[in-house]
């Protein structure tokens, strides 16, 4: 059902199966809350989840998501499941008892014109505009190492520098959250992250100073959806920054793709991004295929 609404809804990606089994998996451990909805023969035509998504900031943010089998749509189905989000989704995280504002975030595609009414019509507001970039590896991406620096494959004993790293480079972003070591260690075993194009820089002294974190689309049987490698984050450690060391990354990651026959590499970047990263992925080829808006609504906390 929620890869159907998907392809009406985010044409562009598709969420993998194992990711809605871990969605599933959290709500089952009360770390969020769901809810289904059933035609009269019990068929699942539409879905709604609240899931943890930034707890440790201010505002205390929860994630929304959710979907509407195509066939079910125009009967109230999607307005009902938002509102019940909206409603038990402020309720969920009053109960955890923090002082901090409460923000729920969701997010629509452009042309989701109709979704976007929706949001509207229950009071949530446009806050940011994300642009999904694509670049072809048929072209290589020239961009050499800098002096002093290395490029190795993601292993182990990257793992936890990498995940210190990615926390304080998107600290100061837009909705940005922290992982714990335990949420991490779940993030890099997840199938859909690859290891073998996720790469790190290493200076000198042997030490993380930047990353690359990239994953595929999987479907049910573990295989890929598509033939693109998707570039979740880059990260480069403040001091080294403005040396060409995203540059280089980006080079290894289209050389890497190309020699395992991938079309292409994608990445989602914040329009307003005070990196200005996506000024540097339209210098290096990248072009905008679609955009997504961020939706938001807030209310003071209450202690249950």
């Amino acid at each position: 059902m929620a890869s159907g609404a998907g392809a009406i809804d985010h044409p562009y990606f598709t969420v993998p199966a194992e990711e809605v089994s871990e969605d599933l998996a959290a709500i089952s451990t009360g770390e969020g809350i769901g809810i289904v909805g059933a035609d009269e023969s019990g068929r699942i035509i539409a879905y709604a989840m609240v899931l943890p998504f930034s707890m440790d900031t201010s505002p205390v943010t929860a994630l929304m998501l959710g979907a509407v089998s195509p066939d079910a749509r125009r009967q109230g189905l999607g307005r009902r499941m938002v509102a019940w989000q909206r409603d038990q989704g402020f309720a969920w995280l009053s109960s955890l008892g923090d002082p901090a504002p409460l923000r729920l975030l969701t997010y629509a595609d452009a042309g989701a014109v109709d979704t976007r009414a929706l949001l509207h019509g229950e009071g949530f507001s446009s806050a940011r505009e994300y642009l999904h970039l694509k670049r072809s590896t048929d072209t290589p991406l020239t961009a050499t190492t800098p002096r002093g620096y290395t490029i190795e494959q993601f292993s182990d004993q990257h793992s936890e520098p990498v995940r210190r790293l990615r926390n304080t480079a998107f600290r100061d972003q837009w909705g940005a959250h922290d992982f714990d070591v335990d949420g991490w260690a779940q993030h890099v075993e997840r199938p859909v992250f690859d290891r073998t194009l996720s790469k790190v820089v290493l200076d000198e002294s042997r030490q993380v100073v930047a990353y690359t974190l990239v994953e595929h689309s999987l479907d049910e049987h573990g295989s890929r959806t598509d033939s693109a490698a998707y570039l979740a984050s880059l990260g480069v450690e403040e001091t080294h920054r403005r040396r060409g060391l995203g540059a280089a990354l980006l080079g290894d990651l289209v050389a890497s793709a190309a020699h395992q026959a991938i079309d292409s590499v994608t990445l989602d970047v914040d329009s307003a991004s005070e990196s200005r990263a996506n000024e540097l992925y339209f210098r290096l080829g990248f072009e905008t295929e679609h955009r997504r808006l961020s939706y938001v609504l807030e209310r003071p906390a209450t202690r249950a």
